[in-house]
């Protein structure tokens, strides 16, 4: 089981997050700001996740995605999950890449 992920050097990365990954992000063990554009899993794959993975994302309280301009996709995959506190803000000099809409 992987459980942190350090990707400091790695400043061309970009592509489709796994499930696995996605909850190390969240879980702030996971880091992606300033890298090339990464795109959060579908609602879908998340919905496929083992059963572990489910567990760890409902215990998430809090996401803070601020200063995560990079960051891509659909946030409906934060839809049904437990959260208190949600902090979407992007720098405003490169814009958002998030779509959607959910209710926390």
């Amino acid at each position: 089981e992987l459980t942190s992920l350090d990707l400091k050097s790695c400043y061309q990365l970009t592509g489709d997050i796994p499930p696995d990954i996605f909850v190390l992000v969240l879980e702030g063990k996971a880091h992606f700001d300033k890298r090339g554009t990464v795109t959060m899993p579908s609602a879908d794959a998340m919905a496929r996740a083992s059963p572990d993975i489910i567990n760890r994302l409902q215990a998430i309280k809090e996401v803070n995605f601020s200063g995560m301009s990079n960051l891509a996709g659909d946030i409906q995959v934060l839809a049904g999950m437990n959260l208190k506190e949600l902090n979407l803000a992007t720098d405003p000099n490169y814009g958002s890449k998030l779509t959607g809409d959910i209710e926390v």
